[in-house]
This record gives C-alpha cells, structure tokens and sequence, in this order.
C-alpha cells in the first residue's frame, strides 16, 4: 500500500492504514456527530438542517409530508453510520459496506463541520489565522476531505491497486 493512501482495495474488501491519531480524531467525531444530530439544539442548527435539506423547497406542504415519513428513517440511518464508524475505527480491513458507512458519516461530518466554518473554495487555514479554534477545525475538514477523497479512490478501484 502506498503511504499516501489509507484505503486500499483487495481481494476480499478495504486495508485501512491509518495512525492512531487519525483513528482516534474518527471515533471522537463519531461520537460528536450523534450528539448534533440528537441533540437538543438539533432543530434549530444550521449545520443539522443542511444534512437534512427540503425535500421539496418549492412546495412546503409535500416537504412536511416527506418529513413526516422519511426523516426518522434518515436519521436512523445516519446514526448507524457513526456507529459503524466509531466502531470499527481501529479496524485495519473493513467490508465495503463499512467502508461506505465511513465515506458518508466522514461526508456528514464535512457539511456540519464546513456550515460552521462558512467554507467557501477558495478558503485556506491561512483565512482563520486570527482564530485558532477555527483554523484546527478547518484542518480537520481537510483531513476530512482528504480522507473522503481516498475513500471514493479505493471504492472505484476494480483492479486493487489502491
């Protein structure tokens, strides 16, 4: 495996190499993510509210019916991806069924993470140096990002080659 590549695929599923850092920053988000989602605050956050859009923006009454049928479902859906993830976040192979429960929780995590921050393309850590709170979150939505990257690499990968 190539060191610039956590992810790669072989016969049987994904070899993960990741530091124990990394592994460890993954479990903690997971852990975070259940609580925003979950939260209290839930239904008044921005950041929430971008990981569950208008289903129907134009038509507010066919949104509050989709609401009312879909979005428990989607929810629980999301909390079982962190769970996958914070659960198998020291694994060093993993199915591609986790695998993609880790690209979409990681994904998750970006939206909350890039609503907070106000990312724009252009934005670098260098735009946050007067806030370093702000800067080290936004090195994580890089790493983030990073890591979602790698992960769309290894699944598109028929050959192994990671």
């Amino acid at each position: 495996m190539r060191r610039s590549e956590p992810f790669r695929r072989d016969d049987a599923g994904f070899a993960v190499e990741l530091p124990g850092p990394a592994r460890e920053l993954l479990s903690s988000i997971a852990t975070q993510m259940r609580e925003v989602v979950t939260g209290e605050a839930a239904d008044d956050d921005p950041a929430v509210a971008r990981l569950f859009p208008p289903a129907y923006p134009d038509d507010p009454m066919r949104t509050l019916e989709f609401e009312d049928v879909a979005v428990g479902d989607i929810r629980r859906e999301r909390l079982e991806r962190f769970a996958v993830l914070e659960r198998t976040a020291d694994a060093r192979w993993l199915t591609e069924a986790q695998l993609l429960d880790w690209m979409r929780a990681i994904n998750d995590a970006r939206i909350v993470l890039g609503v907070r921050l106000d990312v724009t393309e252009e934005m670098t850590v260098a735009d946050l140096d007067d806030d370093p709170g702000r800067a080290e979150t936004f090195r994580t939505y890089a790493y983030l990002s990073a890591l979602l990257e790698s992960i769309v690499h290894a699944l598109g990968d028929p050959r192994g080659t990671g």
